[in-house]
């Protein structure tokens, strides 16, 4: 998915958002990628869950 097959800290981040990894528009994506994507939600197939919608904002907020 997008940043998230990249480590962060001891574990990756699909791991930490696995309903987020799964509506990832590419799952190639790096994190210095995703992090310069604007907006962010473009990097993600909408509508998105809530859960993903969450796990979405906790990223942004982690990268900035």
């Amino acid at each position: 998915m997008l940043p998230l097959g990249d480590l962060w800290g001891e574990e990756t981040l699909e791991n930490r958002f696995p309903e987020l990894e799964s509506f990832a528009k590419n799952k190639l994506t790096t994190l210095a990628e995703g992090y310069q994507t604007e907006p962010f939600h473009n990097l993600f197939q909408l509508p998105m869950s809530r859960q993903a919608h969450q796990q979405m904002l906790q990223l942004q907020q982690e990268i900035q």
